[in-house]
C-alpha cells in the first residue's frame, strides 16, 4: 500500500479478502514497506491451512558485509512444525524440520478410560491448556520401511561462524527446544531485529511464531560422526498428562557421514542438562531472574527508539478462557471469524458498519504545558457497551483505535500489557503483531494469581501515579 501499511497481511474479512480456489494473488514488497533484512515467514489464516503446510520460510538477506559471522546462507534455516497423523490436526505426532523428519515410536492420544469420557471435550480442553490425560500407545508405521530422513545442514568451511535461523512455524502450543550436540551458540536477531549478542547459549525454546538467528562457532576439528540437531517438545499441564515429542537434524562436517538409521531419542533428550537457555517456556516462577535463562525482556534491540517513553496511553489486556473453554479472549471480548460481514473487510467499509464494533477509541489533545500530544481513550458504545469492560464474553469486532499522530521521528507510542491470569495449564497463547514490530519494555511472572485490576493498581503505586511498572528504556 502506498503508506506501507498491513493491508494485505492476510486476514480474512479483516484487512483482506481469502484467495479464492482457483485464483491467485500477488505480494508485492518495496522500500516503503520498512521491513529491514532478516528472517521471517508467511502463513495461511483460513481454517487449519497453516497447520496442514500452507507456510514457510520468507528470508531477506543483507546487502552489507557484517562482522559478527561469516557464513550466511538462506539454506541454513530450521522451518519448525509439529506434524498430526491427520489432517484434523488434534493430537501432535511427531517434529518436523523443513518438512523432514520420521515416524515416532509412540503416539499420545487420548485418555478414555476417564469417567464421562468425551473426545470433543478433551480436544477443547487440551487446545486451552486446560489438564487433560493422555495416553501413549505404539505408533503402528514406526518400524516400516520410510524413504523419509532428517534435515541435513552442511558446514563447509569449518572453523567458520555460521548463521543460521530458527523459524517457529508452529501451529497450536507446541514450544520446540533446539540444541546442538557439541556446539553453543549466540543470538543476534530476533523476529528480524538485530539484537546485542548473548554468548555461550546451549539451547533456545521457539514457540508459535518466533525467530531467532544464531550464530554457531563451528569446530576446525570435527568428531567422526555427524553432530545431532536435537528437536525436543515436552508438554506437561499436571500428573500424568504429558506429552513428549522430538526429531532430528543433522549439523554434517566434510570428513563426516549420516547414518540413516539412526532415530531421534525422545528420553535422551529429555535428560539433557543446559547451562545457558535462550527463551525458555516461563512455567517455573522459581528460573525466573536468573542468569541462566534469557527471556525476550532480557536482550536489547541494537538500533535503539530513543522515544519509548513518550506513551499516549497504556491498554491493559487479560486473556482468560471464558468458562465453556471455547476459547481465547482480550478482556473478555471474542472475535469470531467474519462470515456474515460484507464482502469488503471489515476494516476498509467506507462507511463502516459499527453496529458490531468493540474495544476503545482513543482521542488526541494538545498539551500545552508539556509541548506535546496526550491521549484519552473510551469505550466503544455500539455492542458490549460503553462504561467498562463486559463481565462475559462478548462476540464483537475488537478494536483499539489509536490517533492518526504525522510525527517523522515516531515520537510517541502506545503500549499493551498483556496479562496472562491462568492458574492451571501452560501459556496463554503466543501474541504476534501483522505489518510492524513491537518493543517489549518489561516482563514479569508472579506465584500467586493476579488480575487486570491488580496489575493496573500496580502500575499507578508510585509517587507519579503513572508507569510504575519496571519499564526498559534502553
Amino acid at each position: 500500500s502506498p503508506d506501507g501499511g498491513p493491508w494485505s497481511d492476510g486476514v480474512p474479512l479483516v484487512t483482506q479478502c481469502p484467495t479464492p480456489a482457483d485464483h491467485n494473488f500477488t505480494y508485492t514488497f518495496s522500500g516503503i514497506n520498512g521491513a529491514p533484512a532478516g528472517t521471517y515467514w508467511y502463513h495461511s489464516h483460513v481454517g487449519r491451512q497453516r497447520m496442514n503446510g500452507a507456510e514457510g520460510k520468507l528470508i531477506i538477506m543483507q546487502r552489507t558485509n557484517s562482522n559478527r559471522f561469516d557464513v550466511d546462507l538462506p539454506e541454513n534455516s530450521l522451518f519448525l512444525q509439529e506434524w498430526y497423523p491427520d489432517n484434523k490436526d488434534h493430537i501432535p505426532c511427531s517434529l518436523l524440520v523443513n518438512g523432514k523428519g520420521k515416524q515416532s515410536e509412540y503416539c499420545p492420544i487420548s485418555d478414555t478410560s476417564i469417567e464421562n469420557y468425551d473426545y470433543e471435550d478433551f480436544i477443547s480442553k487440551y487446545k486451552g491448556g486446560k489438564p487433560v490425560e493422555f495416553q501413549k500407545t505404539p505408533n503402528p508405521d514406526y518400524f516400516k520401511i520410510s524413504k523419509t530422513n532428517y534435515e541435513v545442514f552442511n558446514i563447509t568451511e569449518p572453523g567458520k561462524r555460521y548463521r543460521f535461523r530458527i523459524i517457529g512455524g508452529i501451529g497450536d502450543d507446541v514450544p520446540i527446544r533446539v540444541s546442538i550436540e557439541g556446539h553453543k551458540f549466540s543470538v543476534i536477531a530476533t523476529d528480524a531485529v538485530d539484537v546485542e549478542s548473548h554468548d555461550n547459549i546451549d539451547a533456545v525454546w521457539v514457540a508459535a511464531g518466533e525467530r531467532y538467528d544464531i550464530v554457531i562457532n563451528t569446530t576446525a576439528t570435527p568428531q567422526p560422526e555427524p553432530y545431532k540437531i536435537n528437536v525436543y517438545h515436552k508438554k506437561s499441564v499436571n500428573s500424568g498428562a504429558t506429552i513428549t515429542l522430538c526429531s532430528l537434524a543433522w549439523l554434517k562436517y566434510s570428513t563426516q557421514a549420516v547414518d540413516d538409521t539412526v532415530m531421534a531419542d525422545c528420553k535422551a533428550m529429555e535428560n539433557k542438562t543446559f547451562n545457558r537457555v535462550l527463551n525458555p517456556v516461563p512455567n517455573n516462577f522459581s528460573d525466573w531472574g536468573t542468569t541462566e535463562y534469557i527471556y525476550p525482556v532480557n536482550l536489547t534491540a541494537k538500533d535503539q527508539a530513543n522515544t519509548l517513553h513518550e506513551l499516549l496511553n497504556t491498554q491493559y489486556i487479560t486473556i482468560p478462557v471464558d468458562q465453556n473453554d471455547t476459547g481465547y479472549m482480550f478482556n473478555n471480548f471474542t472475535m469470531s471469524f467474519p462470515d456474515d460481514y460484507s464482502k469488503i473487510p471489515f476494516l476498509f467499509q467506507s462507511p463502516s458498519n459499527k453496529t458490531k464494533r468493540c474495544g476503545v477509541r482513543c482521542g488526541r489533545n494538545w498539551n500545552s504545558n508539556e509541548n506535546r500530544w496526550n491521549s484519552t481513550c473510551k469505550m466503544l458504545p455500539e455492542k458490549c457497551g460503553a462504561d467498562a469492560y463486559p463481565k462475559k464474553r462478548c462476540a464483537c469486532q475488537h478494536v483499539i483505535q489509536q490517533p492518526w499522530i504525522d510525527s517523522s521521528d515516531y515520537k510517541y507510542w502506545f503500549e499493551i500489557i498483556l496479562i496472562n491470569n491462568q492458574t492451571k495449564g501452560g501459556i496463554a497463547h503466543p501474541i504476534h503483531h501483522h505489518g510492524g514490530w513491537f518493543n517489549i519494555l518489561g516482563m514479569g511472572q508472579f506465584n500467586h494469581p493476579i488480575y487486570r485490576n491488580t496489575i493496573m493498581q500496580m502500575d499507578k503505586n508510585c509517587k507519579k501515579k503513572k508507569e510504575c511498572l519496571p519499564r526498559n528504556y534502553k
